[in-house]
């Protein structure tokens, strides 16, 4: 019989394994997850000084307004204006500068697949995906409907701003716009962890093999059991 201390060590590192197999399974942190925590350290300070310098203007912009009236939480003001500030056409431009460079990956491989000679327009791209991280495909998806979406809202707002006010797009994005801005910066950190992301590392295989570990583990205490029995 296991001993109440062994117990609680395997629940402990079984509860961890598959909290880990769920996350893995979300999208977005699953995109997080496939890197290395090496990764993860590299791209981090090149992620957070181009980012700070990159959102000065929203920052100054934020700073130099007035409080709101009848506003009295310094939080509750800085939302107001960080809303503000990140508008549709704000979102826009940092939809295009931040996005962009996730949707190129794809292309990127597909490039450099050309110049290696790889036959098929298949085994191209079956070849490309497994080299990326996990949920790329509906990350690109996700990312390239944000990219439309906003492009459509910004020619719309130069083109005919009091018109476009009084349609639903114009409020799903000013309700939104914040949201939008968080997910191109997501996107963008993405991109830079695979700049610093080993180049014989299968994101997909390292997935596949935290999964399988956790069953086989799972699959060697449960016989475990039944043979002491």
């Amino acid at each position: 019989m296991l001993s109440p201390e062994q117990i609680a060590d395997w629940v402990r590192r079984t509860g961890l394994k598959f909290s880990t197999f769920v996350v893995r399974q979300t999208p977005l942190l699953n995109s997080l997850l496939s890197f290395r925590w090496s990764a993860h350290r590299q791209a981090l300070p090149k992620f957070l000084t181009l980012w700070v310098l990159v959102s000065l203007p929203v920052v100054f912009a934020i700073l130099l307004s007035r409080m709101p009236e009848g506003e009295t939480k310094l939080s509750n003001a800085l939302g107001v204006k960080l809303r503000e500030s990140i508008n549709v056409s704000e979102a826009f431009v940092y939809a295009a500068a931040f996005i962009s460079p996730i949707l190129y990956l794809i292309i990127q491989r597909y490039i450099t697949s050309r110049s290696l000679g790889h036959a098929s327009l298949a085994e191209q791209i079956k070849r490309n995906l497994a080299g990326l991280f996990r949920g790329y495909v509906f990350l690109w998806v996700l990312a390239l409907l944000v990219l439309i979406a906003t492009a459509v809202a910004f020619a719309a707002q130069k083109t005919d701003a009091a018109g476009f006010q009084r349609t639903f797009l114009s409020e799903i994005g000013e309700a939104f716009a914040p949201t939008l801005y968080f997910f191109a910066v997501f996107c963008w950190y993405l991109t830079i962890c695979v700049e610093f992301a080993d180049d014989d590392f299968d994101y997909s295989d390292a997935s596949r093999a935290s999964e399988e570990e956790l069953v086989e583990d799972f699959t060697v205490r449960i016989k475990h059991r039944k043979t002491e029995k």
